[in-house]
């Protein structure tokens, strides 16, 4: 991880990156603890960052998590309503999918 990079884990808000040569969604959202999801949903994004484009970047509250078989937004909000939407916005997602990464 490059020296700008090291303070990223504690890092909560929005700041602006810079895509470099081969980078990925994935590795950018690997890289600066986020997820791809959120990445195209700031950027409005429907390909592939190009090297020098700036990207906003989002990191999100909460803990990440792998969705597992059997996991639905009920159950990772144990039933609370407020929580589903929480984690629902939190992702920017309407829906979760097995393997995919959120955070609760």
């Amino acid at each position: 991880m490059s020296e700008k990079l090291k303070s990223v884990g504690d890092f909560i808000g929005e700041f602006i990156y810079r895509v470099e040569k081969g980078d990925s969604l994935g590795s950018i959202a690997e890289k600066l603890e986020t997820t791809v999801q959120i990445i195209v949903s700031d950027n409005m994004l429907k390909e592939e960052p190009s090297a020098g484009e700036l990207l906003v970047i989002e990191k999100p509250e909460g803990k990440p998590y792998i969705v597992k078989p059997y996991d639905t937004i009920e159950s990772l909000a144990f039933g609370d309503k407020k929580r589903e939407l929480e984690i629902l916005t939190n992702n920017k997602t309407d829906f979760i999918f097995v393997g995919q990464k959120i955070y609760l």
